[in-house]
C-alpha cells in the first residue's frame, strides 16, 4: 500500500512509511504497470532524513 504519493518536476515519487527498520515494502503491482517510471522507496527511522526530508536535486 502507497502512504504517500508526490508528483515533481514531472516525476512521480511514492513512498510507504514503517516502523520497523526491518521490513521493507514493495510497489502495488498495479502502481508499477501503470506508472513503470516511477520511483518507490520505503521510508522508516533511519532513513526519514536522507530519503524524505532532503531537498530534491535539480
Amino acid at each position: 500500500m502507497l502512504d504517500y504519493l508526490e508528483e515533481y518536476d514531472g516525476k512521480i515519487f511514492a513512498y510507504e512509511f514503517k516502523w520497523s527498520t526491518t521490513k521493507d515494502a514493495r510497489a502495488p503491482k498495479t502502481f508499477l504497470n501503470a506508472y513503470p517510471e516511477a520511483s518507490f522507496q520505503t521510508i522508516h527511522p533511519n532513513n526519514y532524513l536522507d530519503e524524505f526530508l532532503k531537498a530534491p536535486s535539480l
